[in-house]
């Protein structure tokens, strides 16, 4: 790819990203508020933890009862479910109750009133409290942008992320490369997810890293400093989230390949091996019967009597089956507190490109193993679906765990799936265009996919925001947009950053396609 068309693109997702956070209404990305919580109890000196009392400051939850997002006994608040709800709009740039709530006494950033925010490991919300502290003598309005901005370098490292796995799988296939980042990027639930304050974020950048590590083991085999970032990345995805614990399951594939293939490095594969099976499998069964809580919010061995009736075997069939009606739309679009999916017709698309997906994908690995050749491809696409499969996995054990406990499921969403979705997207792409032989028509495929996903975004954009604020005409939205938002987030700087993403998407699109005109003519 030219220099010029790397650095628009970059500039081009950076302000597709700052458009989620400036445009969004105040706690409206998943869990905003709880964990804001985190970060503003770390960042003024009160920790983290607060095991059996109120978390949640009366700051964050007098602003949650003035914007509509306070949560009830149940989790649902005046937005979730009624997707014709709004908040009432003034006839300013000022909201309603905005001057009241920039005017909060100090104090009340400490006084905790409620138990909302999250305990979760300390790696991004000690990242979180240094961006709230640049901000710390202003408004809430503020620090929460402030803090949102962080999560543009978790997302442009995950997109990188994405291209280094992209060059792995489709080398010399530049066009499949481009359409694989465009997959990710441009993907709508992952960019309003990532454009928010949520420890997912950094999870997500960090697991990425880890699996292409395991993509390069995979490649070379073990290589000493490859060891050395293994390990690192044990410790990051372990402290960015509870999830991370299933890095060592995920670890056994590229080792136990790399041992077979590269015989050279046995004892140190082995060891490895071994060592991370092992502390994997043994720290969690020792944790669970001693109660501790190597696995936040379950119990003990002894203590998982809740729903008797659900056996495992059970859960998983139904955790199947809500993954099919409920969990894949979600995947791509969930919003306004769960009120509002992506449209019918988006669905019907999604789900009738994945299907293609999964029918191709399957249509390729059997004409592959019929040649009864296992190429380093099989081996790869094997890694993508093991890899996604085992996360899947650890995700529903967990539910089940969680249901044992407290007799009731925390759901599985679309986005807890995020730390996979480069590996799904290349599944997706793989499954589409593999078995096309033509290098032209599966070119056309690929650009069919990924420009698809960035008019999918687009759409999603605006559909949006254009439920939050009335679109009957540009002064009304502009004016409605700006209200109970940090300063550099009103009018005029909306139309400003909106009016130069526009331009920078004509531009960066002009300048790809000129790249690709010459290409073909040099072939």
């Amino acid at each position: 790819m030219q220099k010029r068309f790397v650095v628009l693109f970059v500039l081009l997702i950076t302000l597709k990203q700052f458009l989620w956070m400036v445009y969004m209404p105040l706690w409206h990305f998943p869990d905003e508020q709880a964990h804001f919580g985190q970060v503003q109890n770390i960042a003024e000196g009160l920790g983290s933890i607060f095991p059996s009392t109120f978390n949640t400051s009366r700051e964050i939850a007098e602003t949650e009862g003035f914007l509509g997002t306070f949560r009830d006994w149940g989790g649902n608040n005046l937005f979730t479910y009624h997707p014709e709800f709004n908040i009432t709009y003034s006839q300013s740039k000022t909201g309603v109750y905005e001057n009241l709530i920039r005017s909060f006494p100090k104090p009340w950033r400490t006084e905790m009133v409620i138990k909302e925010a999250t305990v979760y490991p300390p790696l991004y919300y000690s990242l979180s409290a240094v961006f709230y502290s640049v901000f710390e003598t202003q408004s809430i309005f503020e620090r929460v942008m402030g803090v949102r901005i962080l999560n543009l370098v978790f997302f442009l490292c995950t997109v990188y992320g994405a291209y280094l796995i992209a060059k792995l799988l489709f080398p010399k296939l530049i066009v499949l490369q481009m359409a694989l980042v465009l997959l990710v990027s441009f993907h709508p639930m992952f960019s309003f997810l990532s454009a928010g304050i949520n420890s997912y974020n950094i999870f997500n950048m960090t697991f990425t890293y880890m699996l292409y590590l395991c993509l390069l083991v995979l490649e070379k085999g073990l290589k000493p400093r490859y060891l050395l970032l293994m390990l690192l990345l044990l410790f990051l995805n372990i402290a960015g989230k509870s999830q991370g614990k299933l890095t060592p399951f995920i670890y056994l594939y590229p080792l136990v390949v790399s041992f077979i293939k590269y015989r050279d490095t046995r004892t140190l594969i082995l060891l490895t091996g071994v060592v991370s099976f092992f502390v994997g499998i043994g720290a969690f069964l020792k944790s669970i019967f001693a109660g501790q809580q190597f696995l936040p919010d379950v119990a003990r061995i002894s203590g998982l009597t809740a729903a008797p009736e659900l056996t495992l075997f059970g859960h998983v069939k139904n955790s199947i089956r809500q993954t099919m009606t409920q969990t894949v739309p979600w995947y791509f679009g969930v919003y306004r507190w769960l009120s509002m999916v992506s449209p019918p017709l988006v669905i019907k698309i999604t789900n009738r490109v994945l299907i293609g997906a999964v029918l191709g994908l399957f249509v390729h690995i059997v004409m592959r193993m019929r040649a009864r050749k296992t190429s380093h491809e099989l081996v790869q696409i094997g890694f993508l679906a093991y890899a996604s499969i085992v996360y899947y996995a650890g995700i529903i054990f967990y539910d089940y765990l969680f249901i044992k406990t407290h007799n009731f499921s925390l759901g599985i969403q679309g986005r807890y799936f995020f730390p996979t979705i480069v590996f799904h997207m290349a599944l997706l792409l793989i499954g589409i265009t593999s078995w096309i032989p033509v290098v032209r028509v599966r070119n056309l495929v690929a650009h069919v996919l990924g420009f698809g996903m960035v008019a999918l975004h687009t759409f999603i954009f605006f559909w949006v925001h254009a439920s939050y604020f009335d679109t009957s005409s540009f002064g009304i939205f502009f004016r409605q947009a700006s209200q109970n938002k940090a300063l550099w987030a009103k009018s005029p700087f909306l139309e400003l950053y909106i009016g130069v993403f526009c331009i920078l998407c004509v531009i960066t699109l002009g300048v790809y396609i000129n790249n690709q005109f010459h290409a073909q003519k040099k072939t």
